[in-house]
């Protein structure tokens, strides 16, 4: 019997895009591995297109209140903030083996059998596991963003040309930060592109720049064809700041969350990223908004994260994590 896989996760308005896009990495890559000898399922609470996108990808979508059959030879891959325990229990003694993609260490995990946080510098030593695959050499990168990163890999670290194009993906940023992230860059730089990432549900009202030509462009899971293009990122503080620095992106932070605030700003102690702080502080502080922005344009400080990014990122962590979870069909 084929092994089989179903990842449980959302992608909504309110939820974003940032499990989902890690689930179908992990999802792509074990196909890969199996050389699609494998049954893949994604269940939960997902836009339409996003549903479309799996059946085209010859894998079954099931909605969230589906029932679950135990099956031999199948694993189940969670990574959602908002599943339940009684469900995450449940669902976990209908399979063969279960996979937790996490962040913060607020479930009871005793019966996972392998708990995947790729954040780096957390303190793992809380997690009740039976098995942890902890820290960025587990970070689920899809294989278009390996093959950047081996590109950036071979270049030098100096920098020598100016900023021509930032990547500002907002996440849920209102639309007046959005516009004081624009009029900072207009401070600091002139004929440049800023390339505006939409998402689930951003609807950008009314953005313009003085000196720098606004381009809006609908996001995609293969998120480095857009990351590639940029010589720096400027996001909302989540998943996207990882996928820059494994791309050897220079890349900055407003943050929606104190929880992102936390770990951005242990990313930036490490030359990472940028941490410009919540978002509220844009506007309380507007003139430190603009002095920051200009520091993390800097030479020296996008020449010091591509460095770090270098050491710090692990081209095969997408085959780790592949590997961790086959071995749980043994």
């Amino acid at each position: 019997m084929k092994p089989s896989f179903t990842f449980f996760c959302d992608a909504n308005s309110s939820m974003g895009m940032g499990h989902y896009s890690r689930c179908k990495r992990v999802a792509k890559a074990i196909s890969h591995h199996c050389k699609k000898l494998c049954n893949i399922s994604f269940q939960g609470d997902l836009k339409p297109r996003l549903r479309e996108e799996i059946v085209s990808l010859d894998w079954k979508y099931l909605n969230k209140n589906a029932a679950i059959d135990r099956m031999p030879n199948h694993i189940a891959i969670f990574d959602s903030y908002t599943i339940t325990q009684s469900d995450l229990d449940y669902i976990t003694s209908q399979h063969h083996a279960a996979v937790f993609i996490d962040d913060f260490n607020r479930h009871d995990f005793s019966n996972i059998d392998l708990v995947v946080n790729f954040r780096f510098g957390y303190n793992f030593d809380d997690y009740d596991v039976k098995r942890g695959c902890f820290g960025l050499e587990y970070f689920p990168a899809d294989l278009d963003m390996v093959k950047v990163r081996k590109d950036e890999l071979e270049k030098p670290a100096f920098i020598e040309k100016p900023i021509r194009s930032v990547l500002l993906y907002p996440g849920g940023l209102s639309n007046l930060s959005i516009q004081a992230i624009i009029s900072a860059i207009d401070y600091h730089l002139s004929g440049t592109t800023i390339l505006v990432l939409s998402g689930l549900s951003n609807q950008f009202r009314g953005l313009f720049s003085k000196f720098n030509l606004i381009q809006i462009i609908n996001i995609s899971d293969s998120i480095n064809m857009v990351v590639n293009q940029a010589d720096v990122v400027i996001c909302s503080g989540g998943l996207i700041k990882y996928e820059a620095g494994f791309c050897l992106t220079p890349n900055a932070c407003i943050n929606q969350t104190i929880d992102q605030c936390d770990d951005t700003q242990i990313l930036a102690n490490a030359n990472l990223t940028y941490n410009f702080g919540l978002e509220e502080e844009l506007h309380k502080e507007p003139k430190n908004f603009i002095t920051n922005m200009g520091e993390f344009f800097s030479i020296k400080t996008r020449e010091e994260q591509k460095k770090s990014m270098k050491i710090s990122y692990k081209t095969e962590s997408i085959n780790n994590i592949t590997t961790a979870i086959i071995g749980l069909l043994a």
